[in-house]
């Protein structure tokens, strides 16, 4: 099992004049089985890989299921009655980790970059900032 720091960040603070803020929710859309099932409840924490499962459900290539709305998860088998804080999740995210890993024969490099999704004012179009960047 892995340990918390797996889970945890230190982006996504906000500058509020003399003091730092941070909303602190986890996106329900892209929270790993482990995170779902912290917010679950504890009678409820074997429905987390149902979650995962029903945001991966596919057909044709298109996802099924809206996940838009973060209650969405009531929709899950078993998970009609279950309640998560609102105030600890949400469904979108604008801090991102991306792991890349290229392979050729004996040679491996994996690359870890934080990323930083921003709209800009005057376009309205979404760039991506380099926050860190790491090659081992």
């Amino acid at each position: 099992m892995p340990g918390i720091s797996e889970y945890m960040t230190v982006y996504g603070m906000t500058n509020s004049g003399s003091t730092y803020t941070y909303a602190g929710k986890i996106n329900i859309n892209t929270a790993e089985a482990d995170v779902i099932a912290a917010l679950l409840p504890d009678d409820s924490q074997h429905l987390a890989s149902a979650i995962c499962e029903y945001r991966q459900e596919k057909s044709d290539l298109k996802y099924l299921h809206d996940l838009s709305d973060n209650t969405w998860y009531k929709n899950v088998y078993g998970c009609e009655n279950v309640e998560i804080d609102s105030n600890l999740i949400a469904t979108s995210s604008d801090f991102f980790r991306i792991l890349s890993v290229a392979k050729l024969r004996e040679m491996e490099m994996t690359t870890t970059a934080i990323v930083q999704r921003i709209k800009d004012d005057k376009s309205g179009k979404w760039k991506c900032k380099i926050l860190s960047w790491q090659s081992e």
